[in-house]
């Protein structure tokens, strides 16, 4: 407790803290101004990402409620998946205990082992797929309605033109 007394007592130590605290208020404040510009920076290209995706999921699925060709190309894609992972599955059931009753060498057993938890994992990986083509599917199954029930005509009409400005808007404005 008497150092402490001495510290405070001695004008040395007041003038280090006074000086290491003018030193640090510049290098903090351009540190804060560093860490909130990249803040606001990744913060607004995460939203213009988040935004250019849905419009890509959305242009995706108007796509499909408009052409029926790649309606049916995307629900056969997406039965594949389902029965890939499907008989994945069936696999790595039928498969299990299999090599406990016989007399097989240990590296086998291990191999057989992880051979079946890959198995899933890729089963798990083409479900989790699938089930977002199922959504995509069935977006584009209530766009498809939609567009039934308006005119498709003024529908295509409307992508022409939106696919139009897309295309002048990424080719910069001329002068």
């Amino acid at each position: 407790m008497d150092s402490i007394r001495r510290a405070l007592a001695d004008p040395a130590w007041w003038l280090s803290v006074v000086v290491v605290a003018i030193l640090i208020a510049p290098i903090q404040k351009w540190v804060t101004d560093l860490f909130y510009s990249i803040a606001a920076k990744s913060s607004t290209k995460w939203a213009e990402r988040k935004s250019r995706k849905a419009a890509e999921e959305h242009n995706f699925t108007l796509l499909l409620a408009c052409d029926q060709t790649m309606l049916i190309m995307e629900a056969i894609l997406t039965f594949a998946m389902v029965s890939i992972a499907f008989y994945l599955d069936i696999y790595a059931f039928v498969s299990q205990g299999e090599t406990h009753s016989q007399n097989i060498p240990k590296f086998l057993v291990i191999f057989n082992a992880v051979a079946k938890g890959l198995t899933q994992v890729c089963s798990f990986i083409l479900f989790f797929f699938a089930s977002r083509r199922f959504m995509r599917l069935f977006n584009a199954y209530l766009a498809y309605r939609k567009l039934k029930e308006n005119n498709l005509s003024e529908i295509r009409a409307a992508m022409a033109k939106k696919a139009k400005e897309d295309a002048s808007a990424a080719s910069g404005p001329t002068e």
